[in-house]
């Protein structure tokens, strides 16, 4: 079993960055207590995430709308990007949540959370490990019944035989299409985040987050996006543009189409961003969906890739 450089084993939320605003979270899924999951939960009917969760439901993220991973070859040392990587919680009475990634499941309980984490190492040091992480604020405030948000947004290490994934997943009660059918066009204001890793080796990770401004003209049917004000997580603060970690540059998800509460768009990196971390070239996907009974609240995931970079990210935000 490999153990791992600390700092690959840290998920921050995306409120660290000064000024950067990030969304709570709500679940997606279905069919939770015990019953067999539906492909989509909808607030019309189930209310926020955590009402759903409350309720017994089983919140996943069940498409690549809503989930994008890596896989880390410690052996070959490489980072490989994965597709289809599945993913889902439900409720416990242990207080926590069970957690199926991939069809590996482990259950966490009150005495794994710590923060916005919940994590379970092996004793011995060379046995499974299994960290999951909001980026929405501390965990016991992202299940509590009373948080009134659409959709959550969780990265996740997991590593049950020393063949590990990550990723980030979001699950939400979701919006039903019909919603959106004559919805003035809106704008939404929220965060961003990546963890980008070269793809020669198994660790060499970098986290960024940045404040994310999109635009929806449903007359139209497209949705677009900017992320700027990024700064790398883990060196020190960054307000307005001043800090050391702050970054020069911006990254536009392009306009994509609105195909009935979901969309899949190109994300184009500037020249100014490329050049903070010295990349030649790096780009890739976004794709998401809309959450909460009116369509209030927008979230997804990012793959990415470059010549020597691989990742993945999420972006998230609520209707100004």
């Amino acid at each position: 079993m490999h153990r791992y450089a600390p700092f690959f084993l840290i998920g921050l939320s995306g409120t660290l960055l000064a000024g950067c605003s990030s969304t709570g979270g709500g679940g997606a899924g279905g069919g939770g207590g015990g019953g067999t999951p539906s492909p989509a939960l909808f607030a019309a009917s189930a209310g926020t995430a955590s009402e759903a969760l409350a309720d017994g439901e089983t919140l996943m993220a069940y498409n690549s709308l809503m989930s994008a991973a890596v896989e880390h070859d410690f052996d070959a040392g490489e980072t490989r990007a994965l597709d289809g990587t599945t993913f889902s919680i439900a409720a416990n009475d242990q207080g926590g949540l069970d957690v199926i990634i991939d069809g590996v499941a482990y259950s966490f309980t009150d005495a794994d959370i710590s923060g916005n984490a919940f994590e379970f190492d092996d004793p011995g040091g060379m046995g499974p490990y299994y960290r999951l992480n909001s980026w929405d604020g501390d965990i016991v405030d992202v299940l509590d019944v009373s948080n009134t948000a659409h959709h959550q947004v969780w990265s996740y290490f997991w590593d049950p035989a020393g063949e590990p994934i990550s990723g980030f997943a979001v699950v939400g009660t979701e919006t039903m299409p019909e919603a959106l059918e004559g919805k003035a066009n809106a704008t939404y204001s929220g965060a961003a985040g990546a963890a980008l890793t070269d793809s020669g080796t198994f660790n060499d990770t970098t986290r960024i987050v940045g404040e994310l401004a999109m635009s929806a003209d449903f007359n139209a049917g497209q949705i677009s996006g900017l992320v700027d004000n990024i700064a790398v997580i883990g060196l020190g603060a960054c307000s307005g543009g001043v800090g050391p970690a702050c970054v020069n540059g911006t990254a536009a998800l392009d306009s994509a189409a609105i195909t009935g509460t979901g969309f899949s768009g190109t994300i184009t990196a500037d020249s100014d961003l490329l050049t903070a971390f010295s990349l030649t070239d790096l780009g890739g996907t976004y794709s998401g969906k809309f959450y909460g009974a009116d369509g209030e609240e927008v979230g997804g995931v990012m793959a990415l890739s470059g010549e020597e970079t691989v990742g993945t990210g999420y972006f998230s935000a609520t209707q100004d």
